[in-house]
C-alpha cells in the first residue's frame, strides 16, 4: 500500500480522501486469497492520489487489525476489538469514522483515546503519539511480551534503525509506508499474514534475517 499525502484546510473534504478510505475499507473487509495483499486490492488510481497523512494512517490501523493474527482468546466474546490512541489525538473524527460499522469475527471495531496507558491495556493495537523518545520507549517497554500491536509514526528517513515498536509508519517523500519489526512482532506473540509482510518497506531484510517463524493465511471476511 503506497499513498501520497498532503494537508487540506480544516473542513475541506477531498474526493480523493473519500475514494481512498472507501477503497481500503473494501480491501480490508472482503475475503482475500493467500497471495492477496492490501496493495494488490487497492486501486492503482487511488494509490497515486494525495490524501491527508493521518487519514492514511487511520486506514493503516484499520487494515492492521485484519492483517495480524493474535493469540486465541474467548471465542464467545462479543466485546469490541479496540484500537487505542495514546497521547494527543491526531486523527480528529477520521479514525472513528473509518471504524464505524466495521467488525471482525462478529466483534465491532472501535477506537479508544487516552492520556494514560492504563486505559489501553485491553486494546489489540495501540498507536503511540507521545512527544519525547523517552516516553515512547517507556510505553514500549511496558507492552513488551504482551499481545499488543504497537504502532508509531515518524517522518525520519526509512533507512533509520527500527526503534522497538512492532510497526513504524514512516514518511518517504510524499508517501507513508511502514517498517515491520519482526523481532518485536514475535516477542508480542503475534503473527503476520502474507499481506502484512509483503507490503513492509523492509521486507527484504526481514526475509534475509528469517526472523519470522511463518505467516498466517491472509484473512477472510467473517
Amino acid at each position: 500500500m503506497i499513498l501520497r499525502v498532503r494537508s487540506f484546510p480544516p473542513g475541506v473534504r477531498s474526493r480523493a480522501v473519500i475514494a481512498a478510505s472507501t477503497a481500503l475499507l473494501l480491501a480490508v473487509g472482503r475475503a482475500a486469497a493467500p497471495a492477496d495483499s492490501v496493495a494488490a486490492a487497492f486501486p492503482a488510481a487511488v494509490r497515486t492520489e494525495k490524501v491527508p497523512e493521518y487519514e492514511v494512517i487511520a486506514n493503516y490501523l484499520a487494515a492492521f487489525m485484519r492483517y495480524v493474527t493474535w493469540p486465541p482468546t474467548d471465542a464467545a466474546s462479543l466485546e469490541p476489538l479496540r484500537i487505542g490512541v495514546l497521547g494527543k489525538d491526531p486523527f480528529g473524527p477520521a479514525l472513528g469514522r473509518i471504524l464505524a460499522g466495521k467488525s471482525l469475527g462478529g466483534r465491532p471495531l472501535t477506537a479508544v483515546y487516552a492520556a494514560s496507558v492504563d486505559r489501553l491495556t485491553d486494546c489489540r493495537i495501540v498507536f503511540i503519539n507521545l512527544p519525547t523518545p523517552d516516553e515512547v520507549a517507556a510505553v514500549l517497554a511496558g507492552f513488551a511480551g504482551k499481545p499488543v500491536l504497537t504502532v508509531i509514526y515518524r517522518r525520519d528517513p526509512p533507512a533509520a534503525s527500527v526503534r522497538g515498536a512492532v510497526i513504524e509508519l514512516v514518511r518517504t517523500e510524499d508517501n507513508v509506508r511502514y517498517l515491520l519489526n519482526a523481532g518485536a512482532l514475535t516477542a508480542q506473540g503475534l503473527r503476520p499474514t502474507g499481506g502484512l509482510l509483503e507490503n513492509a518497506l523492509n521486507r527484504p531484510a526481514i526475509l534475509e534475517a528469517a526472523k519470522l517463524p511463518g505467516t498466517a493465511p491472509s484473512p477472510r471476511a467473517p
